[in-house]
């Protein structure tokens, strides 16, 4: 669709630079993609943040919270060493994940080609123009503060 479905009074619509069908040879603009200033990625996943990229499968599978932490290695790291996860079986689902809901801030994707419909393999390559320190603000959390992207 074209990102303008009617959602009522006061909801704005997404720009149309935000929203964009993918082609026959790679990704478009979506939930995931992002790409438009301050817009948050977001993963649609199930109870677990993790999947199957610890050991299990050659490559990404094809879900994507397995593709997102491939792509934002901050969350790889975060789902990894905060896991509550009993154990390493992927068939019984003990592997390293993050329960959900999960908010994670300042986490940046440092290669592009993440989208929504998870059905790109493109190789990785790191995005050229991606700040590491420039872009960090100071946010305050629970009467901390800290840089985050």
């Amino acid at each position: 669709d074209d990102g303008a479905a009617a959602l009522g009074d006061g909801v704005p619509r997404v720009p149309a630079e935000g929203c964009q069908q993918p082609s026959g040879s790679g990704p478009g603009k979506d939930f995931m993609t992002g790409g438009l200033s301050g817009q948050a990625t977001q993963d649609i996943s199930a109870a677990f943040l993790g999947g199957y990229v610890f050991g299990n499968a050659c490559g990404l599978g094809g879900g994507q919270d397995e593709r997102l932490m491939t792509y934002m290695p901050e969350v790889f790291l975060l789902a990894f060493f905060l896991s509550e996860s009993p154990g390493t079986n992927p068939q019984l689902r003990h592997t390293p994940q993050l329960r959900q809901p999960s908010w994670i801030l300042g986490a940046r994707k440092i290669f592009d080609g993440l989208d929504g419909t998870a059905r790109f393999n493109l190789p990785l390559k790191k995005n050229p123009s991606l700040p590491m320190t420039t872009d960090l603000v100071d946010v305050t959390i629970d009467g901390k503060a800290m840089k985050v992207s």
